[in-house]
């Protein structure tokens, strides 16, 4: 479950009070012994759903005990989410999935309630607490009332029809979120399902089919690479940003590695040249501009010693005249480790267990994409990896509209990407520190449009001092500064007398 309600929820119980836990008593027990009946135990299987969205769009739901994958498609075009039990991931067309921001307590929580785990008798003994408030009565039905906080997890009510001891709703404490679950149905197997999820009195999910799924529910696969002969270094073919040759379909084309895609992309002239079909659904291309375009399904691609299997790619009209046509983003970085030696200007392709051993910096993803934590002078910003953008640091217009003291601007420049082009205004800072090093006197800009995803880019222009090692599995990238680089100051190396290797 995602929604901007949710999020918002999420910030707004991790402050409110946990209720005092009831001993367990007889009533209790009975009510959720009754429950646990009624409902046939949903957590206990894996259930398979479908339906539509609260934008009509259509809903593929699996769910199985506290886990859940959740996809919205258009034709067999589908993104969504996937929750573990303890981590929310986002989910795109190739069934990447990494990490999202936030919601994880709140995710088990309502996972807790919607698949009637808490009525096991093994929630209260593994550190979960219930606890019974006021029941209620209206239109001549009592409802009883509970608060389920399972470990881990928030706290939200449950409201239970004290008659066919179903679950009716959902709420938080304050009551500003409520879900309300009717059209309760019988589903084979013997479990009783709702068919129909309002949230705020406003249609949720509505279901068409629910029903037991034969095998369990599966880890989201994304495209794993194979890897054969060794460690393969590959010379990047240019210098601003890290392109490199790749195959696919045979046909050997100039890549973009590129951390801002969140997912894999070609040009249109070599999906022609592929004779590849479009698919019905169309994907929303946002860089520079927006425009809409079609996805394709290619062969498989080989790049530096990796194969990755056939995978969707968005096919974007306007790359090929920067002279490359395969764009490489999440897809890849999810399942490999990537080095971008920018000194040595050598890109390479590892299993993505392999250690990191340089220095390490925290890494979040905010849809699928890279954030990190910069200092900006004085200041602390949040920063997308961008290697596909050759600039240095490129602030968001709305946030440098708020923080016009960072830099001086002294000139302008015209930049162009997938979507159109846009004009920026560039200037210098005088420090930058990530991950323990500071470097002194930096190229910055600010764009045209408001930020989407962090306060701004951190891109190849800055990342060159390093070599840069990405290890989304571990969530983390490494940096290595590059030797003799007068601009970078290690805070280590500093405080021992020494510079930077």
């Amino acid at each position: 479950m995602r929604f901007a309600a949710f999020v918002s929820l999420i910030s707004l119980l991790s402050t409110l009070p946990n209720p005092a836990h009831a001993a367990s008593g007889p009533t209790l027990d009975k009510l959720l012994a009754n429950a646990n009946r009624a409902s046939g135990a949903p957590y206990r299987y894996h259930v398979h759903s479908l339906g539509v969205d609260a934008n009509g769009r259509a809903l593929t739901l699996d769910e199985e005990g506290l886990s859940f994958a959740r996809h919205r498609c258009e034709h067999s075009l589908c993104t969504g989410t996937y929750f573990d039990g303890q981590r929310l991931y986002d989910t795109n067309f190739n069934d990447t999935a990494l990490p999202a921001p936030g919601g994880d307590p709140a995710q088990l929580t309502y996972r807790t309630i919607v698949s009637y785990a808490f009525t096991d008798p093994g929630f209260r003994s593994g550190g979960g607490r219930i606890a019974e408030r006021e029941p209620v009565s209206e239109g001549g039905r009592l409802y009883r009332r509970l608060t389920v906080i399972p470990r881990n997890g928030i706290a939200l009510n449950v409201t239970l029809d004290k008659a066919t001891s179903l679950l009716t709703g959902a709420d938080s404490l304050d009551g500003r979120y409520r879900f309300a679950f009717s059209d309760q149905r019988p589903v084979e197997g013997g479990l009783i399902l709702p068919f129909a999820t309002d949230l705020n009195d406003k249609p949720f999910d509505r279901f068409e089919r629910r029903e037991i799924g034969a095998d369990h529910l599966a880890t989201p696969p994304g495209l794993v690479p194979k890897f054969s002969g060794g460690l393969k270094t590959v010379t990047m073919l240019r210098a601003d940003r890290p392109v490199i040759p790749c195959t696919i379909g045979e046909v050997t084309v100039a890549c973009l590695l590129d951390t801002g895609n969140t997912g894999m992309s070609m040009s249109l002239e070599l999906s022609e040249a592929l004779h590849l079909e479009p698919m019905q659904a169309a994907a929303e291309v946002r860089g520079v501009g927006s425009y809409m375009t079609g996805v394709a399904k290619a062969p498989p691609l080989a790049v530096a010693g990796a194969v990755f299997p056939s995978a969707l790619y968005t096919v974007l009209h306007d790359i090929h005249r920067y002279g490359y046509d395969v764009v490489i983003g999440a897809d890849a970085f999810a399942h490999a480790r990537v080095t971008i030696d920018y000194p040595q200007k050598r890109v390479s392709f590892a299993p993505a267990d392999d250690v990191v051993d340089l220095h390490p910096l925290a890494v979040a993803f905010e849809h699928l994409t890279p954030v990190v934590d910069v200092q900006l002078a004085e200041l602390d910003v949040r920063l997308m990896i961008d290697t596909g953008d050759d600039s240095a640091i490129n602030l968001a217009d709305d946030y440098y509209a708020k923080h016009r003291a960072l830099f001086k601007p002294t000139g302008k420049v015209r930049v162009g990407g997938a979507g159109g082009t846009e004009e920026q205004i560039t200037g210098e800072i005088p420090s930058v520190r990530i991950a323990g090093f500071t470097l002194d006197r930096q190229k910055i800009g600010a764009q045209a449009q408001p930020a989407r995803i962090g306060d701004g880019h951190l891109g190849s222009g800055f990342l060159a001092h390093f070599a840069v090692v990405f290890d989304y599995a571990h969530g983390r990238i490494g940096l290595e500064p590059r030797a003799g680089d007068a601009s970078i100051k290690s805070e280590a190396s500093a405080s021992a007398g020494e510079r930077p290797r």
